[in-house]
């Protein structure tokens, strides 16, 4: 699984890429700091997922995951968070993310989260 990931706090954005690299699915093709760089970089690498936080700079991910999931309706977009707001849970799914996951739970459950997601039936990309 291809797996691009978008997240501002350059620390955790290091240890999330090596921690999914230990997958032995998974192949983390690109991180980027930022909402907009997240939409650009998912039209130029075309992942299976993408692991999207919430609070990023230029654009946030509720707004670069409206953005992608619109232009390509067979996205797959995980919205993880250090926020478990029922509200934001809301408008990241109505944003049309796949899956929502706080951070304080990604090391238990968030490989096994992405692989439910990449199989997911989705409408294909028009």
């Amino acid at each position: 699984m291809r797996v691009l990931i978008a997240d501002d706090n350059a620390r955790y954005l290091g240890t999330l890429s090596r921690f999914l690299d230990e997958e032995c699915d998974m192949d983390v093709i690109g991180v980027v700091s930022d909402g907009e760089s997240a939409v650009r970089a998912y039209e130029e690498l075309n992942p299976d997922v993408v692991v999207m936080d919430i609070f990023m700079p230029y654009a946030d991910g509720i707004q670069a995951t409206r953005q992608i999931c619109q232009s390509h309706p067979a996205s797959r977009v995980v919205v993880l968070t250090g926020h478990d707001y029922p509200w934001l849970r809301e408008e990241a799914l109505a944003a049309g993310a796949a899956a929502f996951v706080t951070k304080h739970t990604a090391p238990d459950i968030l490989p096994a989260v992405i692989r439910d997601v990449v199989r997911m039936d989705k409408a294909p990309d028009p």
